[in-house]
C-alpha cells in the first residue's frame, strides 16, 4: 500500500484509487510502502502521519524566534500534547537530528516556555537536540559530502535521505560520531527492510560511516555516543510515518527532513 499524508485538517484525508495514487505520487520522494491488513489499520497509519505532522509543525513554531511569543506558547502547549505518543516523539526527534538548528531557532527561549508551562516532553526533546547539536552538524556534513554517484542520481539521493530520516539513521549515527567503539552497530541498520531495499544501501551507509568517522579524531565539542546524562530515549516499534514538511515558520527552510536537497 502506498501512503502519503495529504493534510487538510486533522481528520480529513482524500480517498483516491491505487492508480491515482501511483500517478500523483511518482515525483514524491517521501512516499513509502507498507503492508496493511485492514481499513482500520490504514486509518491508524494515516492518523499517526497526521499527528506526527502536527507535532513537527507545532514544535518548530515553538522553537522559532520569528514567531510571536503568544503563538510560540500556544504551539508549545499543543506540541506537548501531541508528543505523548511514542510514534510522534520518535518522528520529531528523527527530523531534528537530521539537520543542525538554523539561526532562527531559539532553543533557550523555547526551554523557558517549557519550564514556565511545565511542558516536560517538549523540554526533553529540546534538551536532547541542544545537547547533540555539534554531533548533528558533523553527521549532516558527512552526509552532504557523499558523492552523488553513490546514490545513482539526485532523485535517488532525495529518496534515500527521506527514508534515512524516517528510519532514524541520522539520529543513530550522530550518537555514535564521537565514539569509535559504537560505530559497528550503525551497519546493523541495514537489517531495516526499508533501508535494505534501497539501491546501493550498503555502499551508502559504508561511505557515510567512513566520512563520519573522520570527525572522531577531534571530538572536542561532541557528546560521547550514548551519553550517560539524562537525554530523551524513545522506543522504536518499526513503524514509518509519512511526510512532514514544516510550514509557516522561519525554521522550516533549514529543517526540511524529507525531500529537500
Amino acid at each position: 500500500m502506498l501512503i502519503r499524508q495529504v493534510y487538510c485538517c486533522p481528520n480529513l484525508f482524500e480517498q483516491i484509487t491505487a492508480d491515482e495514487a501511483a500517478s500523483v505520487s511518482q515525483d514524491w520522494p517521501d512516499t513509502y510502502r507498507t503492508n496493511l491488513t485492514s481499513e482500520e489499520e490504514a486509518h491508524q497509519e494515516l492518523r499517526g502521519a497526521a499527528l506526527s505532522y502536527e507535532a513537527l509543525l507545532t514544535s518548530s513554531m515553538a522553537l522559532d524566534k520569528q514567531v510571536k511569543d503568544s503563538r510560540r506558547i500556544a504551539a508549545a502547549i499543543e506540541a506537548e500534547r501531541l508528543l505523548s505518543e511514542d510514534t510522534t516523539l520518535n518522528y520529531v526527534l528523527n527530523a531534528y537530528c537530521s539537520h543542525p538548528m538554523p539561526t532562527s531557532a531559539d532553543l533557550e527561549g523555547a526551554e523557558r516556555i517549557c519550564e514556565t508551562n511545565e511542558l516536560g516532553r517538549l523540554q526533553n526533546v529540546i534538551k536532547t537536540v541542544k545537547l547533540f547539536q555539534e554531533n548533528i552538524r558533523a553527521t549532516r556534513e558527512a552526509w552532504e559530502k557523499l558523492d552523488l554517484e553513490i546514490f545513482g542520481g539526485s532523485g535517488e539521493r532525495t529518496i534515500f535521505q527521506a527514508e534515512a530520516v524516517r528510519a532514524g539513521l541520522f539520529q543513530s549515527l550522530m550518537k555514535r560520531i564521537a565514539d569509535e567503539k559504537k560505530y559497528k552497530g550503525f551497519l546493523n541498520l541495514l537489517n531495516n527492510p526499508n533501508i535494505a531495499r534501497l539501491p546501493r544501501s550498503k555502499r551508502v551507509l559504508m561511505e557515510w560511516l567512513l566520512k563520519a568517522r573522520s570527525y572522531s579524531a577531534t571530538p572536542i565539542d561532541f557528546v560521547p555516543a550514548f551519553y550517560s546524562a539524562p537525554t530523551l530515549q524513545v522506543p522504536s516499534h518499526g513503524r514509518l510515518m509519512g511526510q512532514a514538511t514544516i510550514i509557516h515558520t522561519g525554521v522550516k527552510r533549514a529543517i526540511e527532513p524529507f525531500g529537500g536537497e
